[in-house]
């Protein structure tokens, strides 16, 4: 069994905050243009389809072009349009069938929050950049552990695996004298 390092524990739980943050955000949003346009069902449906859309959105991003994922993402979003839009079915589960300026809305809170959840790592690690250089001077941009591209991550755990085995190598330390 293989045990993550500590570096990668870090960025789990800071991609976790950021797409947690931003699914929030893209619900509490559509939520509130529903409460500002609407009854506060309307604005609890908008919600949810917004809290499922950004995290269809953020699963797109992370699929990297995989067909399944495009698809399986393609028949949620089906299935939750449906849901909500069959007048009987949308009231068993305690929605209310939306307008297409609801929709509009919506799509644009969970476009928005999938977008944010893509540019807040960057933007965290120019904020943080100075203060984590002056305590690590070989800190890494998010990027080279960014778990956006879960191959990439992985790719820099074995390489650093690598690196650490090859120092402690007695055949590395004759090749360097």
């Amino acid at each position: 069994m293989q045990i993550p390092t500590p570096e990668l524990g870090r960025v789990l739980l800071e991609s976790i905050a950021v797409r947690g943050t931003a699914t929030a955000a893209g619900a509490t949003g559509a939520w509130l243009l529903g409460r500002g346009t609407g009854l506060p069902r309307r604005a609890s449906t908008m919600g949810l389809v917004a809290l499922v859309g950004t995290q269809l959105g953020q699963t797109l991003v992370l699929a990297g072009g995989s067909p399944l994922v495009w698809a399986t993402a393609a028949l949620s979003g089906a299935a939750l349009v449906v849901v909500v839009q069959t007048p009987g079915l949308s009231q068993f589960f305690g929605c209310t069938p939306l307008d297409p300026a609801a929709w509009a809305c919506v799509a644009a809170s969970a476009a928005t929050a999938t977008f944010a959840s893509v540019i807040a790592p960057l933007v965290l690690h120019r904020v943080t950049r100075g203060r984590a250089s002056e305590h690590n001077p070989e800190s890494q941009h998010p990027a080279e552990h960014n778990l956006l591209k879960p191959r990439a991550a992985e790719q820099v755990r074995q390489e650093t695996a690598q690196a650490a085995s090859s120092k402690a190598s007695p055949a590395s330390r004759t090749n360097r004298l």
